[in-house]
């Protein structure tokens, strides 16, 4: 293809066979092949199947995650076209069905534009002056002054724009103090910023402190300019991972389990992928978390057996992890 909007990572509608649609990935760079399709066919000895349309405005997968797909089946003899669909949400997978499912939600926003005329009524004024006062604007469906609004949107003092929105509650805690180690803990935490190891293995009974360490680990990566992954074998840990963490960050901190609705799995996977979430917390599948520069993955209990995918696609999410 010579489309230049077509990327590795996105969802493609396929036509397969005389009637049958599917929907695809673009894993390679997209090419312009040179010669006639049927020429290329035969000396490939292929059959090529028409792209229909591009499902997405931008890639779902980033190259990272290509790659680890690559990885993943080849390991564990897989079809990478499951590893592909377990990296996403629901409402992301390459299915028609998930295209019914949630997606992105907006909202429309009432903005203020630069206006010097002074022919407005006492209501159109109140309303103008209403809406400049808020720099992001208000919801249109906030505005019970109809008349006024379509009024000053016909003149060209209010202007219409759709906004992205998350379908996540609002997570806030009050912050605690700094991270405070001990003489062990801080023994651990040198010896894992020092060492040319890539992997440790953290020990300890319950209450001996490895979340601190896990807490001072993650605060000196963000600081970095890297992303963090948490993994937690239980959804109930995750809760209470989550607290520890909103308690010491200002970062924004994204949950991915499959407790979770479809919505909100969606805008989170959305969130991270945009680069609006540099922590994450899950459990086994928020390994496909789409983060980017990654700087550390902490894997909580990791005896557990619940990191390992007891369904197609078989896989073990610390051997991922690694």
């Amino acid at each position: 293809t010579d489309s230049p909007s077509l990327k590795r990572g996105m969802r493609v509608l396929v036509s397969f066979g005389s009637s049958k649609e599917v929907i695809g990935f673009i894993v390679e760079d997209p090419t312009y092949i040179g010669m006639p399709l049927s020429e290329y066919e035969k000396e490939k000895d292929i059959k090529l199947s028409k792209i229909l349309s591009s499902v997405d405005e931008m890639p779902l997968l980033t190259p990272t995650l290509l790659t680890l797909a690559d990885d993943i089946a080849s390991y564990y003899h897989c079809d990478k076209i499951s590893v592909l669909s377990s990296m996403l949400p629901p409402s992301l997978k390459p299915s028609l069905s998930a295209l019914k499912k949630p997606q992105a939600k907006e909202v429309e926003m009432v903005k203020a534009l630069p206006f010097v005329e002074d022919d407005l009524g006492s209501k159109e004024r109140d309303l103008y002056d209403k809406v400049a006062k808020e720099e992001d604007g208000i919801r249109k469906s906030t505005i019970t002054a109809k008349k006024s609004l379509t009024s000053l949107l016909h003149k060209g003092a209010l202007m219409i724009e759709k906004v992205p929105v998350y379908r996540i509650p609002d997570l806030v805690m009050k912050k605690s103090q700094p991270i405070d180690l001990t003489l062990e803990q801080e023994h651990v935490y040198n010896e894992v910023l020092s060492s040319t190891d890539k992997v440790f293995l953290l020990q300890g009974v319950t209450g001996s402190g490895k979340t601190e360490v896990y807490l001072k680990l993650a605060d000196t990566a963000l600081r970095e300019g890297k992303s963090v992954l948490i993994l937690m074998p239980e959804i109930a840990l995750t809760d209470s991972m989550l607290s520890r963490f909103l308690a010491h960050f200002d970062e924004t901190v994204s949950v991915l389990n499959s407790s979770l609705s479809d919505a909100r799995r969606y805008d989170e996977y959305r969130r991270i992928l945009n680069g609006e979430s540099r922590v994450v917390l899950g459990t086994r599948s928020a390994i496909f978390a789409p983060l980017s520069n990654l700087g550390l993955i902490v894997i909580d209990e990791e005896h557990s057996s619940s990191y390992k995918q007891d369904n197609a696609p078989f896989y073990d999410a610390i051997e991922v992890a690694k």
